[in-house]
């Protein structure tokens, strides 16, 4: 699976008048893979749009200083650059070379506009400081504090108290267990943070959830959701 985030366009995104991205990421997703939309992960407004494929991925180069566009190596013409601004949810191109305002070689990312299931994958409210549990097997390299993943994958759960703290913008600490490397783990996971602590599963005690609990609890100043 892998991850895309917003700030702009949500509205676009979701009546499927924007389907691609373009982004300058080292490992652009497979053709196939799921790709998991949020919109404004970072701050309150965030969303989860949705579940969607990537349908197709092709390299992109934007030389902002001549105003030119190669995407696989063909040039694109003042028709086709406006025609691709539009689809990526600009109003047309002169908005687009805005917002592109250095050079840039990456990746077009294509979704499919038509998202599987969103409403049921939305993230489940729970009571502050509830306790649950989820299993994750999914993709477990993505899972990795040092890759730099931001957790978005855990997100099955938060809490509704905690999103409406300013004080408080990442939400409960969740506890997870999740396979790394086929092995079962306990993640302690903070709503919008890194995860914070990976520990095999045959070496989680009572005791060690108990102080990731309490770790959260002296951090948050509050109950946390765990296991």
């Amino acid at each position: 699976m892998a991850l895309a985030s917003f700030s702009v366009f949500k509205d676009k995104i979701l009546d499927g008048s924007k389907a691609h991205t373009i982004r300058d990421r080292k490992n652009p997703p497979s053709v196939g893979e799921n790709l998991y939309l949020w919109w404004k992960p970072r701050t309150k407004e965030k969303d989860f749009l949705g579940v969607t494929v990537c349908t197709q991925v092709d390299v992109i180069s934007i030389d902002s200083r001549n105003k030119t566009v190669l995407i696989e190596g063909h040039q694109l013409v003042n028709s086709e650059i406006e025609a691709l601004a539009k689809s990526d949810g600009f109003d047309n191109a002169i908005d687009f070379w805005g917002f592109f305002a250095e050079s840039l070689t990456g990746y077009l990312i294509h979704w499919n506009p038509t998202f599987i299931n969103r409403s049921n994958l939305r993230p489940q409210v729970v009571e502050h400081g509830q306790f649950v549990t989820d299993t994750i097997k999914e993709n477990p390299k993505a899972y990795r504090p040092s890759n730099g993943t931001e957790g978005m994958d855990f997100h099955a759960h938060w809490c509704e108290q905690c999103d409406r703290d300013k004080n408080n913008p990442g939400g409960c600490y969740v506890l997870l267990k999740a396979l790394i490397d086929k092995t079962p783990h306990w993640i302690v996971h903070e709503g919008q943070g890194l995860c914070t602590s990976f520990v095999p599963l045959k070496e989680a005690s009572k005791s060690t959830i108990e102080s990731a609990q309490r770790r959260s609890l002296e951090k948050k100043g509050q109950l946390t959701l765990g296991i």
